[in-house]
């Protein structure tokens, strides 16, 4: 099982829905991570399959909270679109990554503490006032 942080109230962002996709993308950096450390065969086949469903949700998710914080005037908009572009790449290199057969554990876990540390936990419970539906 990996380190990272499990859902808490703590990360609360006070909108529902904001709330239950960053539970879904904690749980799926934490199925990716057990995975991509998973000695077994079948492993690779699946973490490929995560990191798909992990991009989905993040692309999803990160377009839901720019309209939000774009509906709700957040002064810092502009930050926030580099931030989640920033996540996208890296997001699409881990799985270019994946498909050619690289399961690198420690970049993924990486990945996923530095989105939720310094990206829920900093940004987004910054941004409480403007993710409101």
């Amino acid at each position: 099982m990996s380190n990272i942080p499990a859902w808490s109230e703590s990360l609360s962002v006070g909108n529902v829905h904001v709330d239950q996709q960053h539970q879904q993308l904690i749980s799926l950096c934490n199925r990716a991570a057990d995975c991509a450390a998973s000695p077994l065969p079948e492993s690779r086949g699946l973490f490929h399959a995560i990191l798909n469903e992990l991009a989905t949700l993040v692309s999803k998710h990160f377009d839901d909270e720019e309209i939000l914080l774009q509906q709700n005037n957040s002064p810092s908009f502009a930050a926030h679109v580099a931030e989640h572009t920033r996540y996208r790449e890296i997001i699409i290199n881990l799985l270019v990554e994946g498909s050619s057969g690289q399961l690198d554990s420690a970049k993924l876990h990486r990945v996923a503490r530095d989105y939720l540390i310094d990206h829920m936990l900093t940004m987004d419970l910054a941004e409480r006032p403007y993710l409101r539906p």
